[in-house]
């Protein structure tokens, strides 16, 4: 099991779904701002696909 922790922005408001089995999950994106590389002024945004599952959306 891996375990990542990201703080960013959501993109949107997170879709739920449920499988044909009726386990329940979530889609979402988050917006992670780096800065730009080589001298360059600004950020620039990564956008991380995000999934969680039963008991997480739960909290």
């Amino acid at each position: 099991m891996n375990n990542t922790n990201l703080i960013g922005r959501l993109t949107k408001k997170a879709e739920l779904y449920q499988t044909p089995d009726k386990k329940t999950y979530a889609r979402f994106t988050i917006a992670i701002n780096r800065k730009k590389k080589a001298g360059g002024s600004g950020s620039e945004a990564d956008f991380i696909p995000c999934i969680i599952w039963e008991k997480l959306l739960k909290t």
